[in-house]
């Protein structure tokens, strides 16, 4: 899909912009799915969940199916759909009795796939945006050679870092946490 022509009039020009950047590679998104796969695991197992490993892959397989229609349905037309009560009840057929384990698959299904679309979401951002993954030229330099006068990076972090403590400290009220 990427072999398209740039000069075609029928691509969306945001999409021909990011065409001369390269894809994010799949191994990426692999990687950390096998990551969270393995610590939600552990997390599954050490702090006495009662959901069983088949729960929680019936729970993942319920995620992708959702956000394969319902993701497409929001990316079209916008609208989203709450799916939580149907999870819930899901959960709590194939888990009777036991609900800190409906608690744990709502949370590996429904949560999974809000947080699924928040990245598809922020996604077609970058790509309106023209932001690239890969690093800015202008970084690279300045990780080169740190001592620059014209890395601009650090004056804005130092700039908004101030600015932070100024409102954290200055502010009357108290902090939330």
């Amino acid at each position: 899909m990427r072999e398209q022509d740039i000069s075609d009039k029928e691509i969306d020009p945001h999409y021909k912009q990011m065409l001369k950047y390269p894809d994010t590679p799949n191994s990426w998104y692999f990687l950390v799915f096998l990551l969270s796969f393995i610590v939600a695991l552990v997390v599954i197992y050490k702090s006495d969940s009662t959901l069983p490993w088949w729960g929680f892959i019936i729970s993942l397989l319920l995620a992708t199916i959702s956000i394969l229609f319902f993701g497409a349905l929001s990316a079209i037309t916008g609208l989203g759909v709450n799916l939580q009560t149907f999870i819930q009840m899901i959960g709590g057929y194939l888990h009777r009795g036991m609900p800190v384990a409906n608690m744990y698959f709502v949370l590996y299904s429904y949560n999974t796939v809000g947080q699924a679309q928040l990245l598809l979401g922020d996604l077609k951002i970058a790509q309106c945006a023209h932001v690239s993954i890969e690093i800015d030229p202008h970084y690279k330099q300045m990780l080169k050679y740190p001592d620059a006068p014209n890395s601009w990076y650090f004056l804005v972090f130092l700039l908004s870092f101030i600015v932070a403590l100024v409102v954290i400290y200055k502010s009357d009220s108290t902090l939330p946490w």
